[in-house]
């Protein structure tokens, strides 16, 4: 007889054919799998990798701020405080010499008021009497080539006498209201001045309307009272127009010492300043200038032209240099336009372009009047900081390798321990869910200890429960590691379930016949055949009663559409046999091929764990067993391989196509 589903009702029984197996759904919904997968859910972590190398960062990123960068910061603040120090010594030099380049003029001014004193009344009435001048400014400056010229201006008859050391040979001028102011030049014959104060000069050169008490240093002695210092003023020389200053020094009669006789004037050529600015190094890149107080300058190492060959003198701002425009027009000016003197060293800072300098100024007041100039220097930032910054550079790249270095070992390592154990919980997280497909293989064995022993003992435990799922229902076994509700203790429910009986024909008489070893690879295979085929459509082996199977769906997990589960089951389960046939055929373990009869029901039952609170196992009770084993049973009176009941029928149909054959009474109904 072909396979049939059988439907029963009370006194009644109805017999269906199936049509078309292969219209059966492949996969029933099972609310099992879905629950399974909740089945160890962990809170998001971190990964031990990802903690090792975030530890390895923060700790090395720890090191450089607590190591490296105060390092950098007292590097810096060392290097400025000396370079600091430095600056300002460099500074003091530089007033220092200029001072006492300035100071060298005065004192021979002093030399000269003493000796010219007397000789003024005597020689300047004497119509220029060039002799006793030579005689006198000789005398005094003999030896001193600093000074390029000296004067004397005489208040009681406009008499003048002067002494010029341009060319390495001195001469002697003079002029008297006589001559008109005539200014006369004498120098020595045969150059033998130096060696014989009274060897013959001769006239050399003559300038007229030269008025002493017109000249600009005469005009300031005078209203200074005291020693002071003259404009800047153009002045000729071999080599052409230069600046000068003169340092003027009035003379008083001895007796009252408030009657003016005279002024005594010694110039100083503004390139010894030039001269002492080239000669004192700022710094490898460094310059410096200096301006008066009318913001006219007066040297400078920046190559800036500040006069021309008629004599005009230029500011700093028509010498249009932009780096002393720049830093200049940083210092303070007062409403007149003039600058500020600065008492103390000020110091500031600007940008030239893409370089930054370091400014430095200060005003020298020469104590005698007269002059007020501001020095200022200029560094450029790299000049100071540029080895630091060179060492920074070279020790942020040596720190970034070392940091990558130090990362990339880490990361070796972090791989290297969490490797294995990613492996142990990837598995352990399967056996959650208790798919133990995953296992830990020994290519991911550690050999660190600790790790090792986890693995081993992981392995013990993976082996355990695989062996446990063996011995109880699986279904059972994750709602127990899910440990929700009763399932470490006694307790029934009441469930609406399927219940499939699933039994071979004649496999008593068969036993009897066979060799164990046959007979136990037969049953075996048959077993795990049955088996899978429950447990892949959401179904839970409740027994073994010998070559019995009985299975439920919805319980203890809940299945969606338990009853159309259970009958794709017992057609997969045909299915089944006949590849098993074939396979026992082939291996002569059987001589004609073996039929299954199933047996399935839908109802109530009383399922739960059963037994005692020491041992206890997982089962279902109620009139629904006793009927699903009783319709197993009437396929061998009709001859067919599976019976549903109505109850089953009215859940499966029309999806499942079923032909009622007749009504029966159920024994024990």
């Amino acid at each position: 007889m072909p396979d049939a589903l059988v439907t029963t009702q009370p006194n009644k029984t109805r017999i269906s054919l199936v049509s078309d197996p292969d219209s059966l759904p492949t996969e029933p919904n099972s609310s099992a799998w879905t629950e399974a997968k909740k089945i160890g859910k962990i809170p998001k972590t971190i990964s031990l990798r990802n903690s090792i190398l975030l530890l390895t960062f923060f700790s090395v990123l720890s090191v450089a701020l607590v190591s490296v960068v105060p390092s950098y910061i007292f590097g810096f603040s060392a290097v400025g405080d000396i370079s600091n120090q430095l600056q300002d010594q460099t500074m003091d030099r530089i007033k220092s010499q200029v001072q006492a380049a300035l100071d060298n003029p005065h004192e021979l001014s002093r030399s000269l008021n003493s000796t010219l004193l007397g000789w003024a009344i005597e020689n300047i009435r004497d119509h220029c009497n060039h002799y006793a001048a030579r005689r006198t400014f000789f005398g005094v400056t003999h030896g001193t080539n600093k000074i390029p010229k000296a004067y004397y201006g005489s208040a009681v008859d406009i008499g003048f006498a002067g002494m010029w050391n341009d060319f390495g040979v001195p001469s002697v001028g003079c002029s008297d209201a006589s001559n008109n102011y005539s200014l006369a030049f004498y120098f020595p014959i045969n150059n033998s001045l130096l060696e014989s104060p009274t060897s013959e000069m001769r006239l050399n050169n003559f300038f007229p309307n030269y008025n002493p008490t017109k000249r600009a240093w005469y005009i300031a002695a005078e209203k200074a009272n005291s020693p002071t210092w003259g404009p800047v003023y153009p002045s000729w020389n071999p080599s052409g127009i230069t600046l000068s200053v003169t340092a003027a020094r009035p003379i008083y009669d001895s007796i009252t010492q408030s009657k003016l006789i005279g002024v005594v004037g010694v110039e100083m050529y503004l390139y010894v300043v030039q001269q002492i600015l080239d000669t004192i190094k700022t710094s490898e890149n460094g310059k410096a200038y200096i301006l008066q107080k009318d913001t006219k300058v007066i040297a400078n190492t920046l190559g800036a032209i500040f006069y021309d060959s008629k004599g005009s003198h230029y500011t700093y701002l028509q010498t249009k240099n932009s780096l002393m425009i720049k830093s200049a027009n940083k210092l303070e000016k007062d409403a007149n336009g003039h600058f500020k003197p600065i008492k103390e060293i000020r110091s500031y800072s600007f940008m030239q372009g893409n370089t930054q300098y370091f400014a430095l100024a200060s005003t020298l007041v020469d104590p005698r009047g007269g002059i007020e100039w501001t020095i200022v220097v200029l560094i450029p930032r790299a000049d100071i900081f540029g080895k630091i910054d060179r060492m920074i550079i070279l020790s942020s790249v040596l720190t970034a390798v070392l940091f990558i270095a130090t990362l990339a070992i880490t990361l070796l390592v972090s791989t290297y321990i969490s490797r294995p154990l990613n492996v142990v919980a990837d598995a352990m997280d399967s056996i959650s869910r208790l798919d133990f497909e995953k296992r830990t293989s020994k290519e991911s064995d550690s050999h660190l200890k600790e790790i090792r022993i986890i693995q081993s003992s992981f392995q013990v435990m993976d082996t355990a429960l695989q062996s446990f799922g063996k011995f109880v229902p699986m279904a059972v076994v994750k709602r127990i590691v899910a440990d929700t509700g009763n399932q470490g203790q006694l307790y029934l429910e009441r469930r609406n379930v399927s219940i499939m009986f699933a039994d071979i024909e004649g496999f008593t008489t068969l036993s009897e016949m066979l060799p164990s070893e046959d007979l136990v690879e037969i049953l075996n295979d048959y077993l795990q055949s049955g088996c899978g085929l429950v447990m892949n459509t959401g179904g839970t082996i409740a027994d073994f009663i010998g070559d019995a199977v009985v299975a439920l769906w919805n319980a203890p997990t809940n299945v969606n559409d338990h009853a159309m589960c259970a009958c794709v089951c017992a057609v997969r389960y045909l299915r089944g046999m006949d590849q098993l046939n074939k396979k026992w055929l082939a291996k002569k373990l059987i001589t004609k091929p073996m039929k299954v009869r199933i047996g399935i029901h839908t109802g109530p039952v009383i399922s739960g764990n059963i037994g005692s609170v020491d041992r206890m196992k997982y089962d279902a009770i109620g009139d629904s067993m006793n009927l699903a084993a009783r319709l197993e049973g009437l396929n061998k009176r009709y001859g067919s391989s599976i019976i549903i009941s109505d109850d089953t029928k009215s859940a499966v149909v029309p999806r499942m196509i079923v032909r009622p054959f007749e009504y029966v009474i159920v024994k024990g109904r």
